[in-house]
């Protein structure tokens, strides 16, 4: 488990972030934790500043009825392993602009304008001394359902959050090479070689 602060300079955030799979059943997240990584999420650039997320909580403390319906959208590996998360929540993107001039036309980058949204919020959550992890493994029809999400807005993720297990076991981080994924000027030349 990570022991760290809300003062924890960002390289150090970067540097212990992980997205472990056991937590801490008996550990809440704090109403005031909460509104600090939503803050951090509301704080992300956007397009025009749309600001097109939505994050639906499902905190198992304060609403075990929304956790139960975005736990229930989890595929079973993720089940087997995020039951223990006291917060889920449902990342969601507005695919329509709300800001004058341009409501109701397609956003093209609100999807990534809400990848970078909850990737502020995580980095925020790894500063608490919480780990967030990200899945990709639900059913958006689920969730679609249970909350009644308007047809223009795509779930795009399930986050768990919560303390990590004292006892968990953090795998080696790996990572390509720089050169895999940076091109310098063109396509294919790598920016380290």
């Amino acid at each position: 488990m990570v022991q760290v602060d809300s003062t924890m300079p960002l390289t150090e955030v970067l540097a212990v972030r992980h997205s472990g799979r056991s937590y801490d059943p008996s550990k809440l997240v704090s109403a005031e934790q909460l509104r600090l990584v939503c803050e951090a999420a509301r704080s992300a650039p956007s397009c025009y500043n749309d600001q097109p997320w939505i994050f639906i909580i499902g905190d198992k403390a304060t609403d075990a009825s929304a956790w139960e319906k975005i736990f229930n959208s989890l595929v079973p590996f993720n089940q087997n392993w995020a039951k223990d998360a006291p917060v889920l929540l449902a990342v969601v993107a507005n695919t329509k602009f709300s800001h004058t001039g341009s409501i109701g036309k397609d956003n093209g980058w609100g999807p990534y304008d809400t990848g970078c949204a909850a990737g502020f919020l995580m980095l925020k959550a790894t500063s608490l001394g919480l780990m967030a992890h990200q899945m990709g493994g639900f059913k958006a029809e689920v969730l679609q359902a249970e909350f009644a999400i308007p047809e223009h807005f795509k779930p795009m993720a399930i986050m768990s959050l919560g303390y990590e297990a004292h006892d968990a076991q953090v795998p080696a981080r790996t990572r390509v090479p720089l050169g895999d994924n940076f091109y310098m000027g063109s396509w294919g030349k790598g920016l380290l070689p």
